[in-house]
């Protein structure tokens, strides 16, 4: 266990309470990235859909629609980029109020420009801090069901 799981256990539930039981999609084609992901959610007991491409999340997005809080979503993937996938969940009327954090390896102003534009609430650089993803699940997740 590296010395941030060994924090991850110390983080006081309390401060995270919105993401507790809350129901999350993880779109990203790099398996390690869902992984430290979900090892680091586990212990707010989520439940955690995982889509490999933008396609993916679009489809599991439309059969689960009533069940799922938030969409992290990386932005270069096969078959549908994140970039196209955001754009097809903002125009949905059934889908445009999810909140969308984007996690990507790019960090230039552009980007985060092209991500704020097509709706996207908030954006995060790989390699990412799992308190600040935390800090921003649980801050969209409360936004959201106000």
């Amino acid at each position: 266990m590296s010395n941030n799981d060994t924090e991850l256990y110390k983080l006081p539930l309390d401060g995270f309470k919105n993401i507790m039981k809350s129901t999350i999609l993880v779109v990203d084609d790099d398996p390690l990235n869902i992984s430290v992901i979900e090892r680091g959610l586990r212990k707010f007991k989520i439940k955690l859909y995982k889509a490999e491409n933008g396609l993916a999340a679009l489809d599991i997005l439309n059969r689960h629609k009533d069940k799922i809080d938030i969409v992290l979503m990386d932005l270069m993937m096969p078959i549908m980029n994140g970039f196209i996938a955001t754009k097809e969940i903002k125009i949905n009327d059934e889908l445009k109020h999810l909140p969308v954090i984007v996690i990507t390896a790019f960090s230039d102003e552009e980007t985060k420009t092209e991500c704020y534009k097509l709706g996207c609430c908030d954006f995060i650089s790989k390699p990412f801090d799992l308190f600040l993803l935390f800090d921003k699940i649980n801050k969209w997740i409360l936004k959201n069901n106000k």
